[in-house]
């Protein structure tokens, strides 16, 4: 059974792919953040393309939601660091214009995709004819995620605040 692509799919990708551009270009401009090949771009790709070939599942397009909250959620908890990368890019590196350009896009990336994986993944679910009990239990499990994960962010977001 084959399912043609939402825009909201669609739009999540696109968001998932930017990102691991962003990385790329970080990357490629000497950004000291990152090791000598970084892994998050092929996590990223890979995320990806299991969210393009499950169109026929109505939660494939919330795995980029988590992956891109995930880093969301280390990006703010780094909130200090990052906003130096962004106000004094000369600081970061040799190619500060790239390491700029590529944190920039990250951020605007990562926001993007966490709101339009959860638009897609909403808009896929109420697509559905017939929801099941083991489909609302996904729900309740993966919005349980969601919460922790947000209160982990609120406590880490402090203790560095902190410190």
């Amino acid at each position: 059974m084959k399912t043609k692509f939402t825009v909201l799919t669609k739009l999540t990708i696109a968001g998932l792919i930017s990102v691991t551009v962003a990385i790329w270009i970080q990357w490629l401009s000497g950004d000291p953040a990152y090791p000598t090949f970084p892994p998050g771009p092929v996590i990223f790709i890979a995320v990806a393309a299991i969210v393009a070939m499950g169109t026929r599942w109505w939660w494939t397009p919330l795995i980029g939601t988590l992956l891109a909250l995930l880093v969301t959620t280390g990006w703010f908890a780094l909130f200090p660091r990052n906003v130096l990368r962004l106000t004094h890019p000369g600081s970061v590196g040799k190619f500060a214009a790239g390491i700029f350009a590529g944190t920039l896009l990250q951020i605007a990336a990562l926001l993007f995709t966490d709101i339009a994986g959860l638009a897609a993944t909403i808009q896929n679910y109420r697509r559905m004819e017939k929801v099941g009990d083991s489909a609302k239990v996904v729900c309740r499990v993966f919005g349980g995620l969601f919460v922790f994960m947000g209160i982990l962010a609120i406590i880490s977001g402090t203790r560095i605040m902190q410190s």
